[in-house]
């Protein structure tokens, strides 16, 4: 989620340098509850402490207002055909 938070961001400024309109915020889907719940959540505890980093930037661009975090379920995922076939 955290490398795909970054890809947007710059995909954002190229299209700001670029002056191409872009409509904000951009739909990330994602099939983990407890990640966008940590996005979200400002708090951390002793189990994501190896994992700050990347919850940090996701919750940067967040706050930003750049993306939109929307649940999934795994079964509707098209990417999750082929590595679980």
């Amino acid at each position: 989620m955290a490398t795909a938070t970054c890809e947007i961001q710059g995909l954002v400024y190229i299209f700001q340098d670029l002056k191409v309109p872009f409509e904000q915020p951009s739909l990330l889907s994602c099939d983990n509850d407890s990640a966008r719940y940590i996005a979200a959540n400002p708090v951390f505890c002793e189990r994501t402490k190896h994992i700050e980093i990347d919850c940090h930037i996701v919750r940067e661009i967040l706050k930003k207002g750049l993306i939109h975090l929307l649940p999934i379920p795994t079964i509707e995922q098209i990417t999750d055909i082929i590595p679980k076939s």
